[in-house]
């Protein structure tokens, strides 16, 4: 596809490795190419695959990968939704396109014969790189991912014709931020010539704040501002020390009508999160017992979850 395209396979699997093994180093990451042809020229493959040789899955399995994604982009949501903007229009058709190749090539994964046991598999949307639609493929042991806890739904459904994904665990939420990196590197001109990526460290806290936002978001869709300030929050409150002592208490994210909890105290005037020294001295409340109940924008007062001895959703 291009000259430094396993040069570029091993960058990302590296930054992979580095990133993931943080978390538990058992899981073991691997990561491959996979280009499908976005132009019309018959003297080019119609898929290519990075390491071209003696790797489980060849490039061959995904030439239909066009054809299959024609088929499924016709059972999104989405695309029964119509811009009244061209420009608009164009960037939608687009991205659903690129979506489509990408779910195409998970697919083709997922139902090959000589897919690898005890792997989960995760597709970048495709970057366009000198004729091809460009994915990173990354897989770890499944065994090792499903033996923490995860949230049940990887999207939040906003309306009858669009779903927004979100991350299900800190390490989908890695994921998930190596596979956006492998994305964004992909638009470099000859990507691979050089290695500069972000460090592990700072993959992870941008997957931490991305894992932050995706919860709140999934708790309240009405409030932007709030879920995406969620992280920071959380963070400047941490910090914040009550008679020169530091913080113990939780924070409870969930719906203000949420009925799994146990309302202890309900505060005759909502707070606001972003309210850090208020909200830092509230958190004594529950030091001892219980939550504070958020839904990222308000704190409604100190409950307790119904059918748990203990959730520590929050300390520092």
């Amino acid at each position: 596809m291009w000259g430094y395209q396993p040069n570029y396979r091993i960058h990302v699997k590296v930054a992979a490795e580095f990133a993931l093994k943080r978390l538990d180093a058992r899981l073991d990451p691997q990561v491959f190419l996979v280009g499908i042809l976005d132009e019309s020229k018959t003297n080019r493959y119609p898929a290519c695959v990075e390491p071209e040789h003696e790797h489980w899955i060849e490039s061959e399995a995904f030439n239909g990968a066009v054809d299959l994604a024609a088929s499924l982009r016709e059972n999104y949501p989405e695309a029964q939704m119509y811009q009244s903007h061209p420009l608009a229009q164009q960037r939608q058709d687009a991205f659903l396109h690129r979506r489509s190749i990408r779910d195409a090539i998970l697919q083709i994964i997922e139902r090959h014969p000589a897919k690898p046991v005890n792997r989960s598999f995760f597709v970048s949307i495709p970057t366009l790189v000198e004729g091809y639609l460009v994915s990173a493929v990354l897989s770890v042991r499944a065994d090792i991912l499903n033996s923490y806890h995860r949230l049940a739904s990887p999207e939040v459904r906003i309306h009858e014709y669009r779903t927004m994904p979100v991350a299900r665990s800190l390490i989908d939420a890695v994921i998930d931020e190596l596979l956006y990196q492998a994305s964004d590197g992909l638009l470099r001109p000859d990507p691979g010539l050089g290695s500069e990526g972000p460090e592990a460290d700072e993959t992870i806290r941008s997957a931490g704040r991305r894992l932050a936002k995706n919860t709140a978001f999934r708790t309240n869709q009405h409030a932007l501002d709030a879920d995406y300030f969620f992280y920071d929050a959380c963070d400047k409150i941490s910090l914040l020390r009550y008679e020169q002592a530091e913080g113990h208490g939780r924070l409870l994210l969930a719906p203000k009508d949420y009925d799994g909890v146990r309302t202890e105290i309900a505060f005759k005037d909502n707070v606001q999160l972003e309210n850090h020294r208020r909200v830092r001295k509230l958190l004594e409340l529950a030091s001892a017992s219980g939550a504070l109940h958020t839904d990222s924008e308000y704190v409604f007062g100190l409950v307790t979850l119904l059918g748990w001895k203990s959730v520590k959703m929050y300390s520092r």
